[in-house]
């Protein structure tokens, strides 16, 4: 797992590069890299600051795939933070750019759902307008990584982070597997230990701010805060 301290380090590392959105979305909502994937712009409304996760994109035997969760919890709407709303504000300028510099070079992106081709107007593709490939993208990851001076990790670290992320934020395991598209079962069986550490310090904390007011369990309060 990616602390959240060298998530900072590497998105401040990043600034700029081509898939700046693709990261900061993995660690800030913790979305699987199938479903990073198959985002459309279709999914995302920047000014509502919302993000609908309905699909998945996946490669089977040479063949790229779209199909939707097989499960309630992994078609879900996401509020986004600012701070994914301007990295994919940013994403689309560069985007329409891209493809603009291509040229003829551009290829409308296409996947088979229920056995027929769609179209897709994806969120994160490469520079020619084709669906990314996730060995290419964990190449680009790790490379970035150490360039930032971090030790090597999965990209998929980043969804596991992006958990850890939203405890320390204090929201409860209901609210977290919502975001995370798992039932909350397996939420608290994954990381319930981490949550744990996340209440406390919370304790420790509250110790540190009460301290000053001089109580202590079974004797009289002999200070009063101002």
């Amino acid at each position: 797992m990616i602390s959240p301290q060298q998530v900072r380090q590497f998105l401040d590392h990043i600034k700029g590069h081509r898939l700046e959105a693709l990261f900061t979305v993995a660690a800030a909502l913790g979305l699987r890299q199938v479903e990073r994937f198959a985002l459309q712009w279709s999914d995302i409304d920047l000014e509502a600051r919302s993000l609908h996760v309905r699909h998945f994109l996946a490669r089977v035997a040479g063949k790229i795939l779209l199909d939707t969760p097989k499960s309630e919890a992994g078609i879900r709407h996401i509020a986004l933070p600012v701070v994914t709303v301007a990295a994919l504000q940013a994403h689309r300028h560069r985007q329409e750019f891209e493809r603009e510099f291509a040229g003829s070079k551009w290829q409308q992106a296409t996947a088979l759902k229920d056995g027929q081709p769609v179209a897709l107007d994806l969120v994160f593709r490469t520079g020619t307008g084709t669906p990314l490939e996730a060995r290419n993208v964990t190449k680009e990851f790790q490379r970035l990584l150490s360039q930032a001076g971090l030790p090597r990790r999965r990209f998929h670290d980043l969804r596991h982070s992006a958990a850890t992320l939203l405890m320390a934020q204090g929201l409860n395991a209901r609210a977290i597997a919502a975001i995370l598209g798992w039932d909350q079962t397996i939420l608290l069986d994954r990381y319930g230990h981490l949550i744990d550490d996340v209440r406390r310090e919370a304790a420790d904390l509250m110790d540190a701010v009460l301290k000053p007011v001089g109580v202590t369990v079974g004797v009289k309060m002999t200070e009063r805060a101002n």
